[in-house]
């Protein structure tokens, strides 16, 4: 089981490298240390994560909608590149 998981890791990461997408984190690397250690080094992505920021207060709905939209572009994209 942890071949599959780490083969799953490291090919789900692979793809998601390939993601050329604002709404999308860079990645700059994929790789694995000694052992059982992987790991994925990403864009730094200066903010709030969104469970802080709706948190913080209350969105209205004009939000709501943007950030629905952004994280469905940002999908579209995924999906897109398979």
């Amino acid at each position: 089981m942890r071949r599959q998981r780490r083969r799953r890791f490291l090919t789900e990461a692979k793809a998601a490298s390939a993601l050329n997408h604002p709404n999308v984190c860079t990645i700059h690397e994929v790789s694995e240390l000694a052992g059982p250690h992987l790991y994925i080094a990403m864009e730094f992505v200066a903010g709030q994560t969104l469970t802080a920021r709706a948190q913080a207060a209350r969105l209205d709905i004009r939000e709501i909608i943007e950030i629905g939209i952004q994280i469905a572009d940002a999908l579209d994209a995924a999906f897109a590149k398979g």
